[in-house]
Formats: C-alpha cells, sequence, structure tokens
C-alpha cells in the first residue's frame, strides 16, 4: 500500500503525485494553500519513494495507477481531481485513461513521458542518471542507500535542483521508476481521456522540452496549455501562481 496523507474536508478529494526522486512533501505549498480553502487532498509517495518501499525491486506506470485506486478505495472516495507533476504526470494520465469514471478533472505539471520528443539532452541525462545510481542499489527495499550528492555528477549546472531532488528517494527507488517511465513511453489511448486537463508548462523548463507538452495537447481531446515563469519544479519557484490556477481550475 502506498503511503499517503489525506486531508479530509469539503468535496471530492485533489490528489497529488510527485516527481521522481520526490516524495509528497513537494506539493507542501499547494496542500496548505488549499487547506485554507476547506478543499480535501490526497498526497502519496509513488512506490520507491518517500515511505512507500518497493516490495519487488521494480514498479511500472501502470501499477503505480493502480496503487493509487487501491487507496482511493481503501478510502471509499469514488471520484477524484488528479494533480500530476512530472513522473506523476504520466500516472495521472494512466489513472485518467484506465478509470475515467473516477476522474473529474486533470493537471499536468511539466509532465514527462519518454519519446521521440524528449532530444538529445533528455535522453542523455537519464541514462547518465541511470549509470551513477545503478552502482547504489544494493537491495531493492532499501531506503537506506541513497546517493550522498549527485549535484556535481552530471554535465551542466542547469540540473542541479533536478539532482538534489534525487535524494529524496532510495536508489533502487530511483533505478526502478526511471526504467519505469522508459518503459511506459506513450499512452497508446490519450484520445480517450474524457476530463478536462489543464497543461501547466514552465517557460525555462530544463527538463521537458516544449515539444512534449504541444504533443500531449495536441492528443488529449478536451486540453489547454498555461505557460508560467519558472523552472522545472515550478511549485517551489514559482508556488502563488500554481496556487491561484489551481484554485481557478479546480475550486
Amino acid at each position: 500500500m502506498l503511503h499517503y496523507e489525506f486531508k479530509k474536508r469539503v468535496g471530492k478529494p485533489i490528489v497529488f503525485l510527485h516527481g521522481l526522486g520526490e516524495d509528497h512533501s513537494i506539493f507542501n505549498h499547494q496542500i496548505n494553500y488549499l487547506d485554507g480553502l476547506l478543499k480535501s487532498t490526497l498526497a502519496v509517495d509513488l512506490e520507491g519513494h518517500g515511505r512507500s518501499l518497493l516490495t519487488d525491486g521494480k514498479t511500472s506506470i501502470p501499477r503505480q495507477a493502480e496503487s493509487l485506486d487501491r487507496v482511493l478505495t481503501t478510502e471509499k472516495i469514488p471520484k477524484v481531481d488528479l494533480v500530476g507533476f512530472s513522473l506523476g504526470g504520466a500516472v495521472a494520465l494512466e489513472y485518467a485513461t484506465k478509470h475515467p469514471n473516477k476522474v473529474d478533472y486533470v493537471c499536468l505539471i511539466n509532465p514527462a513521458l519518454y519519446n521521440d520528443y524528449f532530444l538529445t539532452l533528455q535522453v542523455k541525462l537519464v541514462r547518465n542518471v541511470l549509470e551513477i545510481v545503478k552502482g547504489f542499489a544494493k537491495n531493492d527495499n532499501s531506503v537506506r542507500d541513497k546517493p550522498a550528492d549527485l549535484s556535481g555528477a552530471m554535465f551542466s549546472n542547469a540540473h542541479y535542483s533536478f539532482l538534489n531532488g534525487l535524494r529524496a528517494t532510495s536508489a533502487a527507488g530511483l533505478y526502478a521508476n526511471i526504467h519505469a517511465l522508459m518503459d511506459y513511453g506513450v499512452p497508446k489511448n490519450l484520445s480517450e481521456v474524457n476530463t478536462d486537463t489543464l497543461i501547466i508548462r514552465s517557460d525555462d523548463d530544463e527538463l521537458i522540452k516544449e515539444e512534449v507538452v504541444n504533443f500531449l495537447d495536441k492528443e488529449l481531446s478536451y486540453s489547454k496549455i498555461i505557460k508560467i515563469p519558472g523552472k522545472h519544479v515550478v511549485m517551489l519557484d514559482n508556488k502563488e501562481e500554481i496556487n491561484k490556477i489551481l484554485e481557478e481550475f479546480l475550486c
């Protein structure tokens, strides 16, 4: 079972799905803001992140989505809104395609998909990170085998915040989730997602190319793009604007 924090207030919950190498606390600013508006929120640690351990040393995007569904079933929650950041965006899309009757609105923040639009820099980044962390993955269930510091290990300072964030999860969890994202590719039935979908794109995202966002906007039937200032982890860079956008879209 995924670790999660459920703040039950008014209405259907807004479910927060974090990115690679993080946990649910990356959304603390948004959760606290919505709590002040008396909105129910449910924030999970995806498998291999935070307090959600890997059970068998591997995971996948479909498995992450089904793990989320078990949480919602346990809490007897019939319908939700989804907010997915980066890796969590892929999980949100998978959940919306498999359980369309359980989702009202989807908000994707700099969503990560591993496809042809991931240009040379992104492919090189993922492969280099795999090489860095695979030596640390000594125990698939360990949450203690964390790299001490990855901030200087890459070829560009542009990825500093991302690399520091990698320390929020075990190396084994990171390794498994990178492979899950690479194996997932792109959902084949995006056009069948029948929910209103808002895609938030940072104007200075160092990881996700604009072509990825444009591809999703083209494939999804009911989508809209909003571009705002910030880097990849825009919930921290521009938290006030993210909070206002979520309030207008989901409240």
